[in-house]
């Protein structure tokens, strides 16, 4: 495969093959050439640059996608180990890419930077000193597992900025302690796959002495582990990404040249207002939810019954046409942050049920109630499966949305009526792409050239094949 790979490659990147290419395909000249280049860019790339985020993820060596998609994988940084799936994903700048993403929902990072003393060429004074050093990306920049709140995929970052430490000794004279103390990079606005953009990305070292880490003076090796934070418009600083990263590289003890990788998880800020998984018993629930006469909550654990965990079952008994009521405050009572647009929730609906509405009451008395018919998409309520409800959050009128103070669940019957409502994933989504189109590689809801991009990248990819 490899060889008939770059024999294909190669023979694509002649005029002369081009034009035999476009005779045997009927595609245009300019498709062609456009197809054998990024065939050749590709063929140029060696796909080992991020094999740090793959933990236990089996690499294909040419194409540097996933051998085993959904693969159960552990990928650990900083001490801490988490179990995740294997996925792959491509960019075309980069190539592709396999990563371990963790099941928890956290996100992974990998950055190549470069860096020199900020006293400029100079050699690294024996400890104990303070040092500072100026962060350059190298070619290879960073990728950036976008959550999947976002559209998912990974996008390119390049970081410039600067970090200060200081180094302490430990009384082996080629071997110091090096804490960080502080220091920001920044990157230029990204745009997600689901078409909203960043703004200035933000990077900054927690508080100082939450890094600590190991200069070996002889190799000029050094690594230490550091939390961190990142912002911009999405994640404002009320909502930051938190980070626990693994750096690690080589610092030239006579230059203070300095080649540093990072392995980060990112700790996305929590767009749940309540997915029921965090209870314990039907106590624990009923300490948070209320609810009107005519209705009692329980805690149900059947997954037959839930999308994901438990989810919150809802009897109600409506002696008329009227509304059977479950309410709660959201723990976060910021409904406007970032990037914030809609909000979602799982039910399972009932024959009796003839509406499933949800109200919102912000601190100023203002409240707001918008029902299934107004929901995206069309639901029917009555149906006994689980089912996604989303509610445009800007439709919630005169509601001010950063100051939420109850969120209510009801339950309308056209008559007197019994019966059985399940609830699961109450969430915040920024915007989001419904029914993807089929092609649509990018996952920005269209397909165009920069699907078919991917696709002529991706020509003769492979992974195992068994027996």
């Amino acid at each position: 495969m490899i060889d008939l790979k770059r024999k294909i490659a190669t023979i694509l990147c002649s005029t002369r093959s081009c034009d035999r290419a476009s005779a045997i395909l009927k595609v245009t000249s300019v498709g062609c050439l456009l197809l054998a280049f990024l065939l050749c860019v590709l063929s140029c790339f060696s796909p080992a640059v991020y094999a740090d985020v793959k933990g236990t993820c089996k690499r294909c060596s040419i194409s540097g996608v996933c051998k085993q998609p959904n693969h159960a994988c552990t990928i650990t940084v900083g001490g801490v180990a988490k179990k995740g799936k294997c996925k792959s994903d491509h960019v075309l700048t980069i190539g592709g890419i396999c990563v371990c993403t963790p099941d928890d929902g956290t996100s992974v990072e990998e950055t190549k930077a470069s860096a020199q003393s900020s006293g400029g060429i100079s050699p690294i004074p024996p400890a104990p000193t303070v040092m500072t050093f100026d962060i350059s990306p190298r070619a290879e920049g960073t990728i950036w597992l976008v959550p999947d709140e976002f559209g998912g995929g990974i996008v390119p970052l390049s970081f410039s900025g600067f970090i200060a430490g200081h180094s302490i000794p430990t009384g082996n004279p080629d071997i110091d302690i090096i804490e960080v103390d502080g220091g920001m990079t920044t990157a230029p606005s990204v745009t997600f796959p689901n078409g909203q953009s960043t703004g200035l990305n933000v990077f900054e070292f927690l508080s100082p002495g939450s890094t600590v880490g190991t200069l070996n003076r002889v190799t000029g090796e050094f690594q230490f582990s550091a939390n961190g934070r990142l912002t911009n418009d999405l994640f404002p600083p009320d909502h930051p990404i938190e980070t626990l990263g693994d750096y690690f590289g080589s610092v030239n003890m006579t230059t203070g040249e300095v080649v540093v990788d990072t392995r980060t998880f990112d700790f996305n800020p929590n767009f749940d207002v309540d997915n029921f998984d965090s209870y314990v018993d039907i106590i624990d629930l009923r300490g948070m939810w209320n609810s009107s006469a005519a209705a009692d909550v329980y805690l149900e654990t059947d997954e037959e019954l839930t999308f994901d965990g438990n989810s919150m079952r809802v009897d109600y008994s409506n002696p008329g046409a009227q509304f059977a009521e479950v309410w709660r405050s959201p723990g976060d009572p910021d409904f406007s942050w970032g990037g914030i647009k809609s909000l979602s929730l799982w039910f399972r609906g009932d024959p009796n049920v003839s509406e499933i509405c949800v109200k919102l009451e912000s601190a100023d008395g203002n409240n707001y109630t918008l029902c299934d018919v107004s929901g995206y998409p069309a639901v029917d309520v009555q149906l006994a499966e689980l089912q996604e409800l989303n509610f445009d959050l800007s439709q919630f009128v005169g509601v001010n949305l950063d100051q939420v103070t109850k969120i209510t669940l009801s339950i309308g019957t056209s008559a007197a009526a019994a019966g059985t409502v399940y609830f699961d994933e109450i969430k915040l989504y920024p915007v989001r792409c419904f029914n993807r189109p089929e092609g649509d590689l990018c996952r920005d809801c269209v397909v165009n050239f920069n699907d078919f991009a991917v696709f002529a990248a991706r020509w003769l990819d492979t992974t195992d094949i068994w027996p």
